[in-house]
């Protein structure tokens, strides 16, 4: 897929930047998927579908003036692959940093996609806990309003604080 020359003079960092933003919200669009169809938990196949309709946008885009670029395709299919993989796990690691009243079964599907995405980040990489909060709440606010945001910032902050990567 070809991306779009139109940055409005965004640094290359910035550009790579904001398309791996792009790749987290998609990564979190994937796994919203997930139980919609079996034919969809294939990373690879989820990869190409989502960066397909953010091509579909791009392209619907080119002539107005504003920034649309496309995720980045190696970090979304990496992000889903492990996400995929260890979605059982990430499930009862959300639990366990949530409050006693609640579990996965009671959040928002939506809130609950994102937080897999982020808790996936959070233990299986080596992107700075501090970046995986910054930007697990920001995806929270293409959604939801700041009561939402809260609660995903409350769920990977308690999972920063228990010393995360320690314990995988």
């Amino acid at each position: 897929m070809q991306q779009p020359d139109n940055t409005h003079g965004m640094t290359s960092q910035k550009v790579s930047l904001y398309r791996r933003h792009l790749a987290r919200l998609a990564a979190a669009q994937g796994v919203f998927s997930l139980p919609f169809g079996e034919e969809l938990h294939d990373a690879a196949s989820l990869t190409e579908l989502l960066l397909s309709h953010y091509q579909i946008e791009a392209d619907a885009q080119k002539d107005k003036s504003q920034l649309h670029l496309i995720p980045d395709r190696r970090f979304l299919k990496k992000t889903l692959a492990g996400t995929i993989e260890h979605l059982e796990t990430l499930d009862k690691l959300i639990t366990n940093h949530l409050a006693k009243e609640w579990d996965v079964d009671t959040l928002d599907p939506v809130i609950l996609s994102i937080l897999r995405v982020g808790t996936y980040e959070m233990y299986y990489t080596e992107v700075p806990p501090k970046v995986v909060i910054d930007e697990y709440v920001e995806v929270t606010h293409h959604y939801f309003s700041e009561v939402e945001c809260r609660l995903v910032n409350a769920v990977l902050d308690a999972m920063y604080k228990s010393g995360a990567r320690d314990k995988i």
